[in-house]
């Protein structure tokens, strides 16, 4: 099947609907706005899919929320009357979602994440549930997880915190 797709307003490869190939509206991750059907995942990072900014201190209610609105658009149950497209496309939203959770919700997978992202793994991999079982990581670096960590929490306020982080993001890239 071959994909047919239009570049965007940002001169990015944007794929059609896979239902009226239309073009996508990059506001609409989920669904197509023409013809409404739900649509592949698309490739961002898990911090994206979910709707929330890539940083290791997150708010976990905001995570809830968001999660959880997610959840209940893309359930399997709301495509039980669904062709089989949509219902095996809502079973790959499903599986994605259910690893954005696992993964924002411990602070030890969420910090191997962002490592991940900082070294320029910027998708997400649906088939990996579990970014322990995918990639060991040396004990150097989870040394140094857990000395960011510590800095992190020893902070004072936020602002510091913050400027913690973003020396070690900036410190990461280089």
């Amino acid at each position: 099947m071959t994909t047919v797709v239009n570049r965007g307003f940002c001169g990015k490869v944007i794929p059609n609907c896979w239902s009226c190939l239309t073009c996508k509206n990059a506001r609409s991750t989920l669904f197509c706005d023409k013809c409404g059907q739900l649509q592949p995942p698309s490739k961002v990072n898990l911090f994206e899919y979910v709707g929330i900014q890539a940083r290791f201190d997150i708010d976990e209610s905001e995570v809830k929320k968001k999660l959880i609105q997610l959840s209940s658009k893309i359930h399997p149950d709301k495509f039980s009357t669904a062709t089989q497209r949509e219902k095996d496309l809502s079973e790959e939203h499903t599986r994605l979602l259910s690893t954005a959770r696992s993964m924002l919700n411990d602070p030890v997978k969420r910090g191997r994440y962002l490592i991940q992202l900082a070294k320029g793994d910027k998708h997400i991999h649906v088939e990996d549930d579990d970014v322990q079982k995918r990639e060991s990581f040396s004990p150097e670096i989870l040394m140094e997880i857990f000395e960011l960590n510590e800095k992190v929490e020893d902070a004072l306020n936020e602002k510091e915190k913050e400027e913690i982080l973003k020396e070690r993001w900036r410190n990461t890239r280089e």
